[in-house]
């Protein structure tokens, strides 16, 4: 179950999917679309509900928040977003150096799974 204290609305940059991690679009201002690489300076995951390209996103930045896997995820593993085709912006373990981190596995799941995740954002070194 999510408990997100903290949402904030955005202009979605291209299509975003629900309970995926986004990040900012600093070319466009106040605007975030779907992480899709290992570095990419992710600061939330998307709330309930597809959203198309200038539509109006929710964005969880505090709290637990539901969150899609894209692979098999363990409690307590920390998160990235995939950069594999099909799968941008899903969470799935972070184990490389430089990793930028949405946050620490509430649940265990395996790819497609909605699961939670405890938001708190950085990089693995």
């Amino acid at each position: 179950m999510s408990n997100v204290l903290l949402w904030k609305a955005y202009r979605a940059s291209g299509a975003v999917q629900e309970f995926h991690i986004v990040h900012p679009n600093n070319a466009a201002g106040d605007q975030v679309k779907v992480a899709d690489t290992h570095a990419d300076k992710v600061f939330g995951v998307s709330g309930r509900g597809d959203v198309a390209s200038g539509g109006q996103v929710e964005v969880a930045h505090i709290g637990i928040a539901d969150v899609r896997f894209g692979a098999a995820v363990v409690h307590g593993d920390l998160l990235k977003s995939s950069a594999a085709a099909g799968k941008h912006g899903r969470a799935i373990p972070a184990t490389a150096a430089d990793d930028r981190i949405i946050g620490v596995a509430m649940s265990n799941g395996a790819d497609g799974d909605i699961g939670q995740v405890l938001l708190g954002f950085g990089q693995v070194k």
